[in-house]
């Protein structure tokens, strides 16, 4: 969390969108009136799954890159 913190702030991200993980961020921002259409998904290949299920339960759209599975 402290580090999310922290570059969140060198991001200039206002505080209140600044998360300790994505689940966290996922619940925020589908429960917000002025919360994110979509979210890009940059986790190395093997840790791609679970945030793109979490902001997709979310009902927030997901942009990745990589594929969800290796098979």
């Amino acid at each position: 969390p402290e580090r999310a913190r922290l570059s969140g702030e060198d991001l200039g991200l206002a505080p209140d969108r600044i998360y300790s993980d994505f689940r966290e961020m996922a619940r925020a921002e589908a429960s917000r009136p002025d919360g994110i259409d979509a979210v890009s998904i940059v986790t190395p290949n093997h840790m791609h799954a679970e945030p793109a299920v979490a902001f997709l339960q979310a009902g927030i759209h997901v942009i990745c890159d990589k594929p969800l599975a290796a098979t």
